[in-house]
């Protein structure tokens, strides 16, 4: 079955209108920088998730500088140096996306079939996930620079990558999203009460307590906990994309940069589930096969193509010919067109033949091909 790509957006008719900005803001990054605009590929993703978190007027400037600012630093440092703190950076963005998926495979989803209790759990859950395993590792390098002693091998605590974090993003552009107190708790102590559970459950309403010697006890509702799980969330995002775009044109502009990162479409992939959580369906391998084998038997493929194993859970569809899991199948092939690129180890997209099949298994096979 041949299928031309298709981009899936959350942005439904709007789509193309976003991909413009996306494809019109990377390449003035990447005139600015030397850069070809494909390095900025796979970051499409996480520029939707950045625009629809937020209140945008159509202004990239702050994005622009904080980005600038950053690269101007690489610049600025001895190469030894800038060589540790890239690949230190590169891991912890490695690390948080890791942690992503994760977290997405924990199923920490409230539901109605769950008790109060056990969804204000999930979101907390959520909570210091994003902080300690996200937002600590991503921001490490906003923290780095804000430092005046650059030494890898240290460890920079929680509540100074949070600080730092929260004075480069600055208070009144698009990328300030958190304020200092958000429900009058201080950021760094949601992820306390997170991680420590320092909160009760009585009458509908969350009873939060934080603090040591001077113990303070906040009381907000579950739509509260829930935006302020979304607002946490637009911190993350907007520390992802700047500190990934910073990385990706540090590692076009130095070749033997880029044998120092692994790149790979696996944070790309992070970024899928969680644009297609909205369906109801996950990605849950991503596989490179030698052979195509299905039902015992090897089909044939051309062999200048490369073939990629996609198993995805859909619960929806009753049966393996139901229609609603062949549409499921175009909305996740068109994302991944965006993984195919000159910067990573995959072949050119017109040379790929993807296999899609459920899980868990239930006979649904089908093949899919970039190739007009």
């Amino acid at each position: 079955m041949k299928i031309a790509p298709l981009n899936i957006s959350l942005f439904g008719k709007d789509s193309e209108l976003i991909k413009n900005y996306f494809e019109s803001f990377t390449e003035s990054l990447a005139e600015k920088f030397g850069v070809q605009p494909d390095a900025f590929s796979t970051y499409l993703g996480t520029f939707e998730l950045f625009l629809m978190t937020r209140e945008w007027d159509g202004d990239l400037s702050s994005l622009d500088e904080k980005i600038t600012i950053l690269i101007e630093w690489f610049a600025s440092l001895d190469k030894s140096v800038s060589k540790a703190v890239f690949v230190k950076a590169d891991e912890g963005c490695r690390e948080a996306n890791n942690s992503f998926w994760s977290m997405k495979n924990s199923d920490l989803r409230t539901s109605n079939h769950y008790s109060f209790k056990e969804n204000i759990d999930k979101q907390f859950e959520k909570i210091n996930s994003i902080l300690e395993f996200m937002v600590a590792r991503e921001g490490w390098l906003i923290a780095a620079f804000q430092s005046k002693n650059i030494d890898v091998m240290k460890a920079i605590s929680f509540n100074k990558i949070m600080g730092d974090c929260k004075y480069f993003l600055g208070e009144n552009s698009n990328l300030a999203v958190v304020d200092e107190n958000l429900f009058d708790i201080p950021l760094n102590q949601w992820r306390n009460i997170a991680a420590h559970q320092s909160y009760k459950c009585f009458g509908g309403k969350i009873n939060a307590n934080y603090g040591r010697d001077n113990v303070k006890i906040i009381t907000i509702s579950e739509d509260e906990l829930e935006q302020a799980c979304l607002e946490i969330y637009k911190l993350r995002i907007g520390i992802k994309l700047i500190v990934g775009l910073t990385l990706s044109i540090v590692a076009a502009r130095n070749e033997d940069f880029i044998d120092l990162s692994q790149y790979s479409p696996r944070s790309f992939l992070h970024d899928l589930n969680f644009l297609l959580e909205k369906y109801g369906t996950q990605v849950e391998t991503f596989e490179f096969l030698n052979d195509l084998v299905v039902d015992g038997k090897k089909l044939e493929v051309p062999d200048d193509f490369s073939i990629f194993d996609v198993k995805f859970t859909y619960d929806s569809a009753v049966t393996s010919d139901d229609a609603r899991l062949f549409e499921i199948v175009l909305r996740i092939a068109g994302v991944l067109s965006h993984v195919f690129s000159e910067y990573n180890s995959l072949p050119d997209k017109e040379k790929v033949l993807l296999h899609f099949s459920r899980s868990p298994d239930n006979g649904f096979h089908t093949v899919y091909s970039y190739d007009d």
